[in-house]
């Protein structure tokens, strides 16, 4: 993906929500949204929904005015990878977020390569992160207009005082919808309605988020800088109300010498590497982060990331390059 991804991905969704308030749809418009998104549950079968349709574009719009940007490219694809593999591991016990998967700020629209339609998310693979479409991806290239083949997609979440994060799917040549979130020191949440395929879909997406979100708040593994360039922040500035100082790439910061913090003298120099939370079993109901699941106490023991990213990724296939060893 090129270094102006995020600002032409985000004016090009700003326009064309746009269009959609602009034209009434009619109903034959309206009744092949419905066919397409029925199996998701996405539209209630009726026109009278265009009123809610039209709400939910416009809270998009407006939220993409004051929302922080950010991209994550395909450097961080196999770290995202192994969270989703280490955080959800099969098992009956229910997930846990934990605060390093807290927002950067209330608002945020996050993109990241992995999951886009090329290299989505798919319940049918051996590892959560498809390198292709799966077959029953059509809908990623249903409607589009002519010398178009793909959508790209982002998500816009949002985070309440109480720690829930709702996350909307916001898609080129489509209607946003919510597809779910997750709560800090809590597990995953979806809209009523959605099926057991959908959930799984979304549940791996929702994850790698959270992934995304927990490096993005450790400013010892990643930097940000400006996303795009300066003519382009300030042309979406002037025609989308959308602030220069929003937009960030997020890189790996390997470029500076590494040193131990203060008790990290074992690991430091090891590999990027995350240790997923977990329940420690026989608890007491006096402790701290205890829950009762399947009859007993359990206590909620937190995941960390640690090790670092210029000593190369954990189970990853290549360690990231630096501007030194050029």
């Amino acid at each position: 993906m090129s270094e102006d991804y995020l600002v032409d991905l985000v004016t090009n969704l700003m326009a064309q929500q746009r269009h959609v308030l602009d034209h009434q749809f009619n109903e034959q418009e309206w009744a092949r949204h419905e066919r397409q998104n029925l199996d998701r549950n996405e539209l209630p079968p009726s026109i009278d929904n265009e009123f809610e349709m039209k709400t939910e574009v416009r809270h998009v719009l407006d939220d993409l005015k004051h929302a922080d940007m950010y991209f994550v490219g395909k450097e961080f694809n196999e770290m995202l990878t192994d969270y989703y593999d280490q955080t959800f591991d099969g098992s009956d016990e229910p997930l846990r977020f934990d605060p390093i998967s807290r927002l950067p700020s209330p608002l945020c629209f996050i993109v990241l390569d992995q999951l886009q339609p090329s290299n989505r998310i798919t319940p049918d693979k051996t590892s959560a992160y498809a390198t292709e479409p799966s077959a029953n991806d059509a809908q990623w290239t249903e409607g589009l207009p002519d010398g178009v083949d793909q959508r790209r997609v982002g998500f816009l979440c949002r985070e309440s005082e109480d720690g829930a994060i709702d996350i909307r799917f916001v898609s080129e040549y489509a209607f946003p919808y919510l597809c779910g979130g997750y709560k800090i020191d809590g597990g995953l949440m979806f809209p009523n309605g959605f099926s057991e395929s959908d959930r799984e879909v979304y549940m791996a997406s929702i994850i790698g988020i959270s992934g995304a979100f927990s490096l993005i708040n450790n400013p010892r593994f990643v930097i940000q800088s400006p996303a795009g360039t300066r003519q382009q922040r300030k042309a979406a500035r002037k025609g989308h109300g959308v602030p220069v100082e929003a937009w960030h790439k997020i890189s790996w910061d390997i470029d500076e010498p590494v040193e131990p913090r203060a008790g990290d003298s074992r690991t430091f120099n090891m590999p990027l590497h995350y240790t997923r939370g977990h329940w420690r079993r026989n608890a007491k109901e006096h402790w701290k982060d205890v829950e009762f699941i399947n009859g007993q106490w359990m206590q909620w023991r937190k995941g960390y990331w640690s090790g670092h990213p210029a000593f190369g990724i954990k189970k990853g296939y290549h360690a990231p390059t630096t501007k030194r060893a050029a």
